[in-house]
């Protein structure tokens, strides 16, 4: 078995101690418990748990499951030369079958292909957006746009809403669509992770926990984004679906860079996939 992290914020710790906090604001340590059935050391690949349907086009890489393997412990998402259907490149992504909701942390440990190779990766979750599962929450953990401008130690992370229009479906007052267009996009949030290692160089670990009103991001166990529903926009109410929305998690290859033939293969290695759910919301 891999090796597990446990998280208790220290923020937390200090804030429980703070003079003048009522009742809802004294925060307890979380205590997570592992779920087996949504989690994943990649001892080998396992078609109950994952799957290639995923929804979004790429003009740069024909995707395949030739491109996605199980070895050495490791998912491997593989970015190729020889593509097919007029593309140069071939390369591998994978969609839980499994939906994370709320009172959970995601924890996946990996390593981001070689940045010489101008090849962009990402940890999410999302589902193809439709109507009826307004708003369509997306949670990017990590999402690496790796160019010359864009350097080795640096992601993104951030959460989205997509609105859909469909007869009979209420979509709240405050959702402005754009002129002759049926959806809408609506960031809740973006910021940048910047570490001192190489993301390509090692593997680094990516959490993701959303209970009590906030969504949080961690890197190597340090917390370095808090998003919770007293600052969401346009009110808070509405903060509750990136809070606790049931969604798949991907990882993937994406199509927001061009990579450099003459430096692949390259491989985007995913240890392991750890769920948890927190036992004391």
């Amino acid at each position: 078995m891999k090796h597990f992290f446990y998280h208790i914020p220290l923020l937390l710790l200090v804030a429980a101690g703070v003079a003048g906090c009522s009742d809802d604001d004294v925060n307890r340590a979380p205590q997570w418990q592992l779920d087996e059935q949504m989690s994943d050391d990649f001892d080998n690949w396992n078609p109950d748990k994952w799957g290639s349907d995923i929804w979004v086009t790429s003009k740069i890489y024909a995707f395949g499951q030739d491109n996605v393997a199980v070895e050495d412990g490791c998912l491997k998402l593989k970015v190729t030369n020889g593509g097919s259907d007029g593309k140069s490149f071939a390369a591998g992504r994978v969609k839980s079958k499994f939906e994370i909701g709320g009172n959970t942390a995601v924890e996946i440990r990996a390593r981001l292909p070689k940045h010489d190779a101008h090849v962009s990766s990402a940890i999410w979750m999302s589902d193809a957006p439709v109507a009826w599962k307004n708003p369509n929450a997306e949670i990017d953990i990590m999402e690496s746009m790796p160019d010359d401008n864009w350097p080795d130690w640096k992601y993104s992370s951030g959460m989205i809403y997509w609105w859909m229009k469909a007869t009979g479906v209420a979509i709240p007052s405050w959702v402005s669509f754009p002129k002759n267009q049926n959806w809408m996009q609506q960031t809740l949030g973006l910021t940048y992770a910047r570490t001192e290692a190489g993301l390509s160089e090692d593997f680094h670990i990516y959490r993701l926990e959303r209970s009590n009103g906030h969504v949080r991001f961690y890197f190597d166990g340090v917390l370095y984004w808090d998003k919770d529903w007293k600052r969401s926009v346009p009110a808070p109410a509405n903060f509750k679906w990136a809070e606790d929305m049931a969604r798949p998690l991907l990882l993937s290859i994406e199509s927001h860079t061009t990579p450099v033939a003459d430096q692949l293969p390259a491989e985007f290695d995913i240890d392991y996939v750890h769920v948890y759910r927190l036992v004391n919301p």
